[in-house]
């Protein structure tokens, strides 16, 4: 059994509905706070699966949306949420690098870190607090897993901080990774580039309009490094401003979301179900639905009936983008159950944050009914989009 000593679970549970906060719930339930009763034996332990989806925006959501409403985008979610636990009051923090600080140290953001800053920046004079996202001395959700008997593994967006080892999903107690560092890059080519004055300062020579691919991997053999051959840098692989790449490729050119998504379900295939002491605990954080608005072609013809020819189809592209997200989704839990998991397993979805609703509305997202949105505290940009599921929830709360 394990706590998290400096966030004391603060949640109340009422009839379908939750309050949980955002850095504090899922530590409680790794281990046996939470559904069960007791100290679990080994072969009790939950596998658990922890969704963190980015700028995923309340009204976008198509449980909170009238069964005819036309821009039905989430069938498989609201099918999960209708058999599982809606967490109707959620909440995270305004933008993405602190609520995923909170997430990996079960910490309030305030106590973890409150910026979104250059995932390179440094300050020499303080070697444990002095760079982006997580300080070095603060011990991470996948180290406690660890030590409960976990297999960890993490797949997508990390965000928290990449200065030193320490930083980086294996220096946070990941037996494996796939995951890009920076606030967001591009679904296409996997680059960052100098992001208007706010990117990779640390790169030095990166100059205006030059990018870096920003792509690592970690395998559970220890090695560890750029993810070359996974990186899509292919001629002709790019879409510019487009949603997707128009001119011939040679080559796969595979959309990142895609290949997050082949990464877990390769992981919950690959578990070994012959050891119960080592339950599965997989981190994947999809890039879906923060900007670039990129998707595949064949998920933005989907909602052809959105195309605006005096825009650039924002609300479309957004879209096509929850839908694959929740395709995604839905494959992972139809794996997890085809592999005979479900019934010990754990799922919790969480948004990192309220729909961007800024710049007149070009991200894309809508929060309706809620007030604002990403970057602001009012409901919209705080109260989230977020479910738990799975077999191992007893029935009684669902």
């Amino acid at each position: 059994n394990a706590s998290c000593d400096p966030c004391p679970a603060a949640w109340t549970t009422t009839v379908q509905r939750m309050k949980f906060s955002s850095c504090q719930f899922l530590l409680a339930l790794a281990l046996g706070a939470g559904a069960h009763a007791g100290t679990p034996s080994a072969a009790e332990k939950p596998n658990i699966i922890m969704i963190l989806s980015d700028d995923f925006g309340w009204g976008d959501a198509g449980w909170h949306r009238p069964d005819d409403w036309e821009e039905q985008t989430t069938p498989r979610m609201n099918e999960i949420v209708a058999e599982g636990v809606e967490l109707d009051r959620h909440y995270a923090f305004k933008y993405c690098s602190p609520s995923r600080s909170a997430m990996q140290t079960g910490r309030h953001p305030i106590h973890v870190n409150v910026m979104n800053t250059d995932p390179s920046y440094v300050n020499w004079d303080d070697q444990v607090s002095g760079y982006a996202g997580i300080p070095r001395n603060m011990t991470g959700i996948a180290q406690v897993m660890k030590r409960g008997g976990y297999s960890t593994h993490m797949v997508g967006k990390w965000d928290v901080g990449m200065a030193t080892p320490l930083h980086t999903p294996a220096g946070r107690g990941y037996d494996s990774s796939l995951s890009y560092f920076y606030h967001t890059n591009d679904y296409w080519n996997f680059t960052v580039d100098d992001d208007f004055g706010a990117g990779p300062q640390g790169c030095e020579s990166l100059e205006e309009g030059e990018s870096i691919y920003d792509l690592w991997v970690k395998e559970v053999d220890g090695d560890e490094g750029p993810a070359i051959g996974l990186n899509n840098s292919i001629d002709g692989c790019y879409s510019g401003d487009g949603a997707f790449p128009e001119d011939d490729v040679e080559g796969n050119c595979m959309y990142e979301d895609a290949l997050f998504q082949t990464r877990a379900l390769k992981i919950v295939n690959d578990h070994d179900l012959s050891q119960p002491e080592h339950p599965l605990f997989l981190f994947y954080a999809p890039h879906i639905v923060h900007e670039p608005l990129q998707v595949p072609e064949d998920w933005l013809a989907k909602f052809d009936f959105m195309t605006d020819d005096d825009d650039d189809n924002n609300r479309q592209r957004y879209n096509a983008m929850v839908h694959f997200l929740d395709s995604a989704i839905g494959n992972v839990t139809d794996a997890v159950k085809a592999r005979g998991m479900w019934d010990n397993t754990l799922i919790v979805f969480s948004a990192d944050n309220g729909g961007p609703v800024y710049r007149n509305g070009t991200p894309g997202a809508n929060n309706w009914p809620l007030k604002g949105g990403k970057a602001a505290n009012w409901e919209g940009g705080i109260r989230v989009n977020a479910w738990a599921a799975g077999g191992f929830i007893p029935p009684a709360m669902n």
